[in-house]
């Protein structure tokens, strides 16, 4: 399916809505805003070649698919216009389970850690040895911690209400809302 004028007027129409920035208009060159615009013009444009079926390559695949994940509201608008309320439900419904699954894993971090098992034989352990087992791969915070943020990022009062406002700014008919709001309250 080729994008029509009025969905590409309607999708700028949703990012703009979204606060991002949608023209030069106004920007100050180099600024993060420019950036920000620029890469959104990227996506738009490498999506809809993407979209049509035709190849784009591996670097600007792998490029597109950063972005639409650093930009996931944005990818939602292009799906919006493109595939419909639907298509943006599921997308949500998928996003949401990856975010549970990512938690899920500091969560088996923290159960399965085999100094558990250490204990369990017999093995002596001091405070030292638990807080060195507990360091988060991703950084020196420990993996309590890292679990936590990362919960707060995808299910916190900050996210609802991102989600919220965007489900606004699609407008996503009252059913999916109730769809949404029932798969991220499960999260």
């Amino acid at each position: 399916m080729v994008m029509q004028m009025n969905e590409e007027k309607k999708f700028w129409e949703y990012v703009r809505k979204m606060g991002y920035p949608t023209s030069p208009k106004g920007l100050k060159y180099g600024s993060k805003e420019k950036k920000e615009l620029d890469e959104l013009r990227w996506f738009f444009y490498m999506k809809k070649i993407n979209h049509t079926g035709a190849r784009i390559g591996w670097a600007a695949g792998s490029s597109l698919s950063r972005l639409a994940r650093e930009y996931w509201d944005v990818n939602l608008a292009f799906i919006r216009v493109m595939e419909g309320e639907e298509a943006v439900i599921q997308k949500l419904s998928e996003i949401i389970k990856k975010n549970v699954d990512a938690v899920k894993i500091y969560a088996k971090d923290i159960t399965e850690n085999d100094i558990f098992e250490w204990i369990e034989e017999g093995g002596y352990v001091d405070i030292d040895d638990i807080v060195k087992s507990l360091k988060c791969i991703y950084d020196e915070n420990n993996v309590f911690k890292c679990m936590y943020e990362n919960y707060e990022d995808f299910f916190g009062d900050e996210m609802k209400m991102r989600i919220t406002d965007l489900l606004e700014i699609l407008e996503i008919s009252e059913g999916g809302k109730s769809i949404v709001k029932k798969n991220f309250q499960q999260g």
